[in-house]
């Protein structure tokens, strides 16, 4: 019943949050509790953002090792950084940016990958 309406096409395991990130089909992106296989609520504040932000298919989600941070990209090459849990602002968008070709055609993102040396 908490699963995505559409196909998972993405997902990334972030052991230092206790969470698991999905992208899907449908346009969302689906934050999980893997402790207790639960999804964590998208009604309240915390993670409604990420949620509503997307209006084409999620292509990729990534958790930025050691840092309450999740990337999330769409088919129309949209980015953006969210902060998470435990973060007390967590479902806040810290980064919006658009992958454009030109001025009047975005290019989709295919792949990314992070690096953080604490």
């Amino acid at each position: 019943m908490e699963a995505h309406s559409k196909d998972i096409i993405c997902g990334d395991l972030a052991l230092h949050l206790d969470l698991i990130a999905t992208g899907g089909r449908d346009n969302k992106v689906k934050l999980w509790d893997y402790e207790r296989i639960m999804s964590i609520d998208e009604s309240n504040d915390t993670n409604s953002g990420i949620t509503l932000a997307h209006t084409s298919e999620v292509t990729i989600v990534r958790f930025i090792k050691d840092l309450p941070l999740l990337i999330t990209t769409d088919i129309s090459g949209q980015l953006y950084i969210w902060l998470t849990r435990p973060h007390k602002e967590a479902g806040t968008c810290l980064l919006s940016w658009r992958n454009a070709f030109t001025l009047k055609k975005n290019c989709p993102i295919t792949a990314i990958d992070t690096f953080y040396d604490g």
